[in-house]
Parts: C-alpha cells; structure tokens; sequence
C-alpha cells in the first residue's frame, strides 16, 4: 500500500512538473492574492483592483538549468523561490498569470546583479533595494532602456477618509522616515493596468 502511495504521489509530482512547462514561459509575471494580515490588507486599501480583485504581490518565473523558479523581493530581500513553492502560497483562483512583450524580456543572466539585494521597505526607487513591484520595472526594459511599466504616484492615503491609513502611519513611523506620499512608485495593481500586458487565468 505504501509503495502504491508512492508511486501515485510522484506520478502526480511528474504530471504538474510537466504542466509547468508547458504553462510558464521565461519572463512570465505571476500575480498573487496574498492574505497576509493587517498588512496585505493595508496594501490592499490603497492600490487598484484588477477584474475585482486585489492582487498584493508578484513574482517573475525564471527558467534555470536546474528547473523552473520564481524571482521576487520579499521580507528576505531578492531571492529565487521554487515554483512549487511559491504556487503553494494562495489557492489556484488567487493567482493570475501575465505576459510581457518579448522585446522587453529579460535574460536569465540579467537577474544576477539583483539576486541577493534587501528588500526595500520604504518604497525608494533611487536606493539599492526592492520591493516586488520595484523589481518587475527595473528588469523589464529594452536595450535602448525604455522601461515596460510606467510610474505612478503613489499614495498611502484610505480613500473612504482621505487621511493616512493607521497602519502606514505607524509602519513609517516606526522606520524614522516620511511617509513617501505622491512619490512615483508601482504596486501589483497598478502594473495589470498596463493595457499591453496579456493576462491569462490558468488557475481556474
């Protein structure tokens, strides 16, 4: 029975490893529904919604000669996560894949300079850290430079008052910085406004 178990858990391990590689391309965007707490909630009040829906993070899959991976900025700083991994973290109807134009694809030997950088928790473009979104900008671009996604001022501000959501206010607070209100800066959401991007709902 065990041996019968086994066989039947890596058949299953073998047939989602081979529709990984069908689905994702290199330079794919995968988006995520996270529910992380106060703070993913927080993120949630003050970016745009797409089809409804508040995606609060994102990830780039980077194929690799060991497998497909994931490239993204989390609490850890830039790292690459496993795909399965990181499909793990949110059901299947929370994830939305996307797709950039091929000429402002990256190559895999682009993300070296970034791997291993801290994660950026004041949202500065001109430091040397990033957050998920921060990251997609600077490693989506051509040669000639132009940049994919475009800038937008960011706010930390809850739209049904008008006044700096708690949480934010306290979050700079603690850090000893000003909140970067109007600053140009990404999210998620606003990245699926790109009318360019091709998104696709594989998980459903």
């Amino acid at each position: 029975m065990r041996k019968k178990i086994f066989f039947i858990t890596l058949l299953l391990c073998s047939l989602n490893f081979i529709l990984a590689q069908q689905i994702f391309r290199h330079g794919d965007l995968l988006f995520q529904q996270l529910d992380c707490g106060d703070f993913c909630e927080a993120i949630n009040i003050v970016t745009p919604t797409y089809q409804g829906k508040h995606y609060n993070h994102v990830g780039i899959v980077t194929r690799t000669d060991s497998g497909l991976y994931v490239l993204e900025a989390i609490r850890k700083g830039v790292v690459l996560t496993p795909m399965d991994s990181f499909l793990r973290r949110t059901d299947k109807e929370n994830m939305l894949l996307a797709r950039v134009p091929k000429k402002f694809i990256f190559r895999s030997s682009d993300i070296r300079k970034f791997l291993g950088k801290p994660y950026d928790n004041i949202f500065d473009l001109n430091n040397d850290a990033y957050y998920c979104s921060e990251l997609a900008y600077f490693l989506y671009k051509t040669k000639k430079g132009k940049h994919f996604f475009s800038l937008h001022p960011m706010t930390f501000k809850d739209p049904a008052s008008g006044n700096y959501h708690p949480l934010w206010a306290r979050y700079f607070a603690e850090l000893h910085v000003s909140i970067p209100e109007s600053q140009p800066g990404l999210s998620p959401g606003s990245m699926l406004q790109e009318k360019r991007l091709k998104t696709k709902h594989f998980f459903q």
